[in-house]
């Protein structure tokens, strides 16, 4: 009887494996930042949150930012509102995507107040740049755009 139980619970075992092989379109993203990242900030007097790519690059800038490959790649910005110091910054730190839909999360730093930073406009940016062939689901994504305490900042629909 022992024997029947543990062949049952090793075909279970095996089986939900295979299941969730075939049925895995969810995980991470792997992507990279740019050279020059300071050159793919949006200027706005808001947070800007955006999805760059061949079709809409125009919306946000005159000239095609250096190095950008739009055929085989996409970008993810985020660019903070212009602040005080170069104490304040952001980064990308992970993309998931499950389905049809992808979350960005972002680390948002303040200045540390045990430093003196010099006095001056920054506008902190950070970028990702991922492979469209990467993507586990093509076509109309789902872009959510969260703080490091899953705050929603930002969602947008957009065709890659």
């Amino acid at each position: 009887m022992k024997m029947l139980w543990r062949l049952i619970a090793v075909l279970t075992l095996i089986g939900g494996l295979e299941m969730s092989g075939c049925n895995n379109s969810s995980g991470s993203l792997s992507f990279k930042e740019p050279k020059e990242p300071q050159a793919w900030a949006i200027l706005s007097d808001q947070p800007v949150y955006a999805v760059v790519t061949e079709t809409d690059w125009t919306k946000y800038y005159s000239t095609r930012p250096p190095q950008a490959d739009f055929k085989e790649k996409f970008y993810i910005v985020a660019t903070l509102d212009p602040k005080p110091n170069p104490g304040y910054r952001i980064s990308i730190t992970s993309i998931n995507q499950t389905g049809s839909s992808l979350q960005v999360r972002l680390k948002l730093d303040e200045p540390d107040p045990k430093v003196a930073y010099a006095q001056v406009i920054v506008r902190p940016t950070a970028v990702a740049e991922a492979r469209i062939d990467a993507l586990k689901q093509r076509g109309k994504l789902n872009f959510e755009f969260l703080d490091q305490k899953g705050s929603t900042l930002a969602r947008m629909d957009i065709e890659i």
